[in-house]
Order: C-alpha cells, then sequence, then structure tokens
C-alpha cells in the first residue's frame, strides 16, 4: 500500500515541474530559523533544532491567489523540505530518529476522540525546533498551516502523521515533557479551532470528511507537493507578562518513514503581546444602545451619542510614557467634533485612558458616504485617530502608531408620518400603528397618545380605539407624539367622528284612508342615510320594492297594507324600520236632500250614529250632515272642503272653507236651497250641486 502511494508521489513531483513559483531551501540555522518567525520586539535564547539538517528551511512564494495562505514561512518536515518545491533536490534524511514520547502520546490520543479504532505504534523522523523567549504582553499568538502527503489515502490508519507545539512556562501545568527549567510539564497549543477537549490536528482528525471546513485538498490542483493541507490556522495561549516561556515546534511520522508531512509557521507571526498599544475601542458608557447601529460609530448633534477612544497601556509598561495625538479623517475637527484641544496624554501603566469625542452639528448633509441602520439611511464621515508612542525596543527607539477610526453618522430630526381621520362605529375596534410612520431620528422610540381634552389614553406604537353605546368614544382632534433616543419630538394628529344611528321613526297618520285616494308617505331629510322603502302586496303575494326616496306617493289598493322604509346611516350601515299601516275602506260622500232642524239647538250634540231616531233622522241631526265626511273617530277625513248654500233668490246664505258638517239651518225659512259642496281630497278636488229642503 505504502509502495502504491510512493509511486503515486513520483508522478505527482513530475507533473509539477511547471508550478516553480515557490522556493524552499534546507540550509537554515535553528537562530535564523527563530529570527524569522518572531514578530518585531521578541526576545529568545537558547534556539536549538533536534533532526536532520534537510528538515528546517524556508519557504517563500506562495499565498494569494493560491490556497496556500501563508506567503512566507518556517518549514519543519519528516522528510527533506525541497520536497515542497517542485522544482528542488531533495536529499536523503539520516539519521532516523525514532523516539519521542510526547509526539506518540498526541498521535495515540486522536482515534478514540474521532470514534476510531486504529492504533499508532510508532513515530520517526522527528523533526524538533525550540527555543525560550520573554513575554512583553499577555498571549502568545502565531498561524500555521499542517500538510501532507498521506493525504487522503492513509485516513484513520497506523499512518496518521503527527504534529505538536509544545508550550511550558508560568502558569501551565500539562501532560508533556518540558526542560527542567519549567518544571510545570507542557501543553499541546496546536488544535482543531473551537474543540472541547482540543483536538490535536492530523491528517484523521482533519480532512474531507471530518472538520473539512480546515481542509484544502490539493490533489487535482497542485501549488505545493503535498497532497493536502490545512487552512492557515492560529495557534494561542495566554502568558504572564515579563515571564519566560520554551516552546518545542516538532512533528513526526507515525508508522513507518514514507510519504512526508511538515508544518509551516508563518514568518514574523509569532507575537508576544510587542505592540505598546492594545487594540483602541470605542464606547459610550451609560448610554442605551441603538438599534443595529454600527459600534464604531457616534451621532452628529444633539449630544446624545458622543463616543470615546480607550487606549490601554503595554501590558508590560512600567514607566508613564506620553502619547501623541494626530486626527484625520472626512471629518473636520472643530466643525463636525472636539475633543476639547487634546492633542496627548500621559498614559500610566495599568492605566487605561479615555479620550472623548464630543459630536457637533454643522447642518450639512453628507452625500459622499452612506450607513443604514434600523431601516434609517444618513449620511457618514470618518473622525481618524493616530496615537503615536515612541519607546526603546531592544536598546533602539522606535515609533509605534495605532489608528482607531469613528463613523460620525449625519443626525436627521425624527418625523410622523400622516395619519387619517376615520370614523368610529359602535362594536368596530379600530387601531392607529405609529410605528409604521416614524422616519428618521433615532430609536429607540417612545409615544404618547392624548384624546381632545388632552388626557393621555396610551403610550405605546399603536393606540387601540373602541366605541360603544355604554362606553362612548370622544368625537373630535386626537394627537400622537413620538420621541426619539435623542429627545427630539414630533406629532401628528387626526379626527375621529362618531356617527349616530338612525333614530326611531314612527310617524303616526290616518289609519283609515279611502280607497284609491292617493297619499304621500314622508321621512325627515338626512344626507347621512339611504332609504329603502317596500311593501307587501297581499293580492299578489309578493314583497314590492319603492323609490329610494326621502318620501314616495301611495295610493292604497282594497288591502290593507303596511310600507316600510330601512334608513341605513352610510357611514357605519346603521340601520332601523319606520313603518306606515293603512287600512283602506270606501268614502261614499253622501249628502242629504232634507233637514228637520231642531229648535232647541244643543252645540254639544254630536253625531253618533245612535240606532233611536227621531222622525226618520239620526238624534241631534240638525245640521247639513255630509255622510264620509267625518269617520267613526270624529276626524274630519277632507280639511279643506268647502261648502256654500244660496236661497231660491240666489243669495248666498252660508259658507264655510273647511266644512265639518257644522250647518245647521235653524234660523232659516222651510224651503228650497241650493248648495255646492266642493271635496278637497289630497290629490283632486271633486264637486257636488244639489238642492236642500228644510222642513220643521
Amino acid at each position: 500500500m505504502k509502495l502504491v502511494k510512493s509511486l503515486v508521489l513520483g508522478l505527482a513531483l513530475m507533473s509539477t515541474s511547471a508550478f516553480g513559483q515557490i522556493t524552499v531551501t534546507n540550509s537554515m540555522t535553528a537562530d535564523q530559523a527563530v529570527q524569522y518567525l518572531l514578530g518585531p520586539g521578541v526576545t529568545y535564547f537558547n534556539a536549538q533544532f533536534t533532526g536532520s539538517a534537510l528538515q528546517l528551511g524556508q519557504l517563500t512564494g506562495l499565498g494569494a491567489p493560491s490556497s496556500f495562505t501563508i506567503p512566507e514561512g518556517v518549514v519543519i518536515c519528516t522528510d527533506d523540505v525541497v520536497t515542497l518545491d517542485p522544482a528542488g533536490v531533495v536529499g536523503a534524511v539520516t539519521p532516523d530518529i525514532a523516539t519521542q514520547a510526547d509526539l506518540l502520546s498526541v498521535a495515540q490520543s486522536v482515534p478514540p476522540m474521532i470514534n476510531q479504532t486504529f492504533t499508532i505504534t510508532s513515530v520517526h523522523n522527528v523533526a524538533m525546533l525550540e527555543f525560550d523567549f520573554v513575554a512583553t504582553g499577555n498571549t502568545l499568538n502565531f498561524n500555521y498551516i499542517f500538510g501532507s502527503d498521506e493525504y487522503l489515502t492513509f485516513v484513520n490508519s497506523q499512518y496518521n502523521d503527527v504534529f505538536a507545539f509544545f508550550l511550558s512556562g508560568p502558569g501551565i501545568t500539562g501532560p508533556y515533557a518540558s526542560p527542567p527549567a519549567f518544571p510545570g510539564g507542557a501543553v499541546n497549543i496546536a488544535a482543531v479551532p473551537n474543540s472541547n477537549p482540543p483536538l490535536p490536528i492530523t491528517i484523521s482528525s482533519v480532512n474531507n470528511v471530518l472538520n473539512a471546513s480546515y481542509y484544502i485538498d490539493n490533489q487535482t490542483n497542485i501549488d505545493i507537493n503535498s497532497n493536502g493541507y490545512t487552512a492557515s490556522l492560529l495557534a494561542e495561549h495566554p502568558l504572564q507578562c515579563g515571564s519566560t516561556y520554551h516552546i518545542r515546534l516538532a512533528i513526526a511520522d507515525c508508522g513507518d518513514q514514507s510519504l512526508q508531512s511538515f508544518v509551516c509557521l508563518e514568518a514574523g507571526s509569532f507575537n508576544v503581546g510587542t505592540n505598546l498599544i492594545t487594540p483602541l475601542s470605542v464606547s459610550a458608557p451609560g448610554i442605551s444602545p441603538i438599534p443595529n447601529f454600527p459600534a464604531n460609530a457616534i451621532l452628529e448633534g444633539e449630544s446624545c451619542y458622543d463616543g470615546s477612544f480607550i487606549i490601554n497601556p503595554p501590558a508590560c509598561s512600567i514607566d508613564p510614557d506620553t502619547i501623541q495625538i494626530v486626527y484625520g479623517g472626512s471629518a473636520i475637527y472643530g466643525t463636525d467634533y472636539t475633543t476639547g484641544g487634546v492633542n496627548q496624554i500621559i498614559l500610566y501603566p495599568n492605566t487605561p485612558d479615555t479620550l472623548f469625542i464630543n459630536a457637533l452639528v454643522d447642518q450639512q448633509a453628507e452625500t459622499d458616504s452612506m450607513i443604514t441602520y434600523s431601516g434609517i439611511t444618513s449620511g457618514v464621515e470618518t473622525i481618524t485617530v493616530s496615537f503615536i508612542y515612541d519607546h526603546l525596543v531592544n536598546g533602539v527607539m522606535e515609533i509605534d502608531t495605532a489608528v482607531a477610526t469613528l463613523l460620525l453618522v449625519d443626525y436627521n430630526p425624527v418625523q410622523l408620518g400622516t395619519i387619517n381621520d376615520f370614523p368610529m362605529c359602535y362594536g368596530v375596534p379600530q387601531s392607529v400603528n405609529a410605528s409604521s410612520l416614524v422616519s428618521n431620528g433615532v430609536p429607540n422610540y417612545t409615544f404618547s397618545w392624548e384624546n381632545p381634552d388632552g388626557t393621555v389614553i396610551g403610550t405605546g406604537p399603536t393606540q387601540n380605539l373602541s366605541h360603544s353605546s355604554a362606553n362612548p368614544i370622544a368625537e373630535g382632534e386626537y394627537w400622537v407624539t413620538v420621541r426619539d433616543y435623542c429627545g427630539v419630538t414630533d406629532s401628528a394628529s387626526f379626527h375621529i367622528v362618531t356617527p349616530n344611528p338612525p333614530p326611531a321613526y314612527d310617524i303616526t297618520v290616518d289609519s283609515l284612508i279611502c280607497f284609491g285616494d292617493p297619499d304621500t308617505l314622508t321621512l325627515p331629510i338626512n344626507s347621512t342615510f339611504q332609504y329603502e322603502w317596500y311593501y307587501y302586496d297581499v293580492e299578489q303575494g309578493v314583497e314590492v320594492d319603492m323609490p329610494s326616496n326621502t318620501n314616495f306617493l301611495v295610493i292604497p289598493s282594497v288591502y290593507a297594507e303596511t310600507f316600510h322604509c330601512v334608513l341605513t346611516e352610510t357611514t357605519c350601515g346603521y340601520d332601523d324600520t319606520a313603518s306606515f299601516v293603512y287600512i283602506p275602506q270606501i268614502c261614499d260622500i253622501i249628502i242629504p236632500n232634507i233637514i228637520t232642524p231642531d229648535e232647541a239647538y244643543d252645540p254639544n250634540n254630536v253625531y253618533t250614529n245612535d240606532p233611536n231616531q227621531n222622525n226618520g233622522d239620526p238624534k241631534g241631526n240638525n245640521s247639513l250632515w255630509i255622510q264620509g265626511l267625518i269617520d267613526n273617530k270624529g276626524v274630519l277625513r277632507f280639511p279643506g272642503s268647502t261648502l256654500r248654500v244660496y236661497n231660491r233668490w240666489g243669495t248666498l246664505v252660508y259658507e264655510n272653507e273647511n266644512y265639518d258638517n257644522s250647518w245647521n239651518p235653524r234660523d232659516l225659512a222651510e224651503g228650497t236651497y241650493y248648495y255646492v259642496f266642493m271635496l278637497k281630497r289630497k290629490a283632486k278636488e271633486e264637486f257636488f250641486k244639489g238642492t236642500v229642503e228644510i222642513f220643521r
């Protein structure tokens, strides 16, 4: 199996000679390698390398656009490091160092952690770079890539090549060996990111199946002679400032000496806190957060959201130092913002200092750059502050510059859109949402709702309203006021009308009318009502709809009929029904031709239809009693009817323009008299002419 794999590698080496953009050399000493690896200001000593000199070297020429993202670094390999270079001449690695208990222990810990049962019994071609260093900060970190030609054929097998970064020193207690000066043992700081417990990195713990996001397959698109490798990873561990530590960077083949594996440590990335100014931060203590507002931004004007730079001193500083401050960015100092004229600060050990940024109002909207937060789009400027620190590094004066940036966001006053007027109907709740009408300003917003008399009725973004006869709502102008995070307000008003239901109309009319005599049904005019008339035709047995007016002409039939009008209020749909009953009767007019007036006239004796007769006349019928003129309730049916009576010589002896059967001719002589009677019906006038004889 391993022999076949070796043939495959040979073919790969032959086929990749065109990829000569990288250079790998194997002529570095331990000191050269450490110096190449360390970042600025790191103090080291006691550097040494264990293994063949061919196993330690320098790689340059890769990086973007290659997926191998470390452009240059120190390489430690289980074979000649030149095997990584398609154009390199490979030498023989001798002797084989086949004993390293810590590497074997790390390799053996992997199978059970990934639920595998393969066994690793030996390590070979061990290579180790180790040195002491002084922590000038609180954290060790550096970047690395692990790769192997064991990918992917020998995943989850005894050929699970291994590497580790063993760190020992103050505050560290670990299971691995450490030099006598560091009695606490060592810990391995090379592990799969965010794994718990830490999972060592091998071809079986990082590959195309397990932790695949960290694996890069290089078998088909070869940019370096390795079948696969990891993404750039970060080794990191806390340190005690000012203390000395020891690190051992080790790698080995597992199970045999075939197929190289390597680890590449990015040049200059070995950092122990030598930046004398830690990364600056921006904060606004005591201010409520603005939703989705950038953390590195402050708000122009209103003095509601200023900012600050917090400057942290070097972790290992001893004496106070003066920090010079230089302002820049698109925002103009003194116009857009101010710091009160501060251009330097004295930074004391272990004591952060704060530079306050006070935003001003320049009354000018920025348009070159925009920012959006919580649905609000505003112009934005930048404020950059450079903190310049002159200090000694290894006896040489150097300049450190830390730059922090704030965004200065335009403030646009809060606005509240229009709320439309609306009616409130009984039993129909209304909901008014003001939050959807808010623009500009700065969240979070608060609200206040007032009724027409100024009473606060709600404080939420939405106000619910209801109206009933038991609990009516006031009609009139309502107000809502929005207040933004900066205390700026805007208000909007809206009117509420409360339509009333139609009154219960019950118009009393004559219940008895004459057949065929027209009548007009009338209701009061109201522009907010709709009128729908109908009646039930008894003869046809159907309901008949009539014109939708406030009134209409009715000509009763021979049947009693009930006429209805449904009144509907047009806004809320309130309705009520008015009804009118007509009972038709035959109303023939009969005028007597003989009158026998009483000498003793009693004006209080009215016609009663008493069956008792006196000389052939109804009792008390001493007048010209026209049958059909007065109903059985004594109500005049045809007001406005006129009676005129003449004697035989044509002289007018009686006249009444609203005749009500009241003419008693007791003072007239017997004889023949002539009459003209005009019956005034609702729709027409009828005339009756004749004679009447007076007898005593």
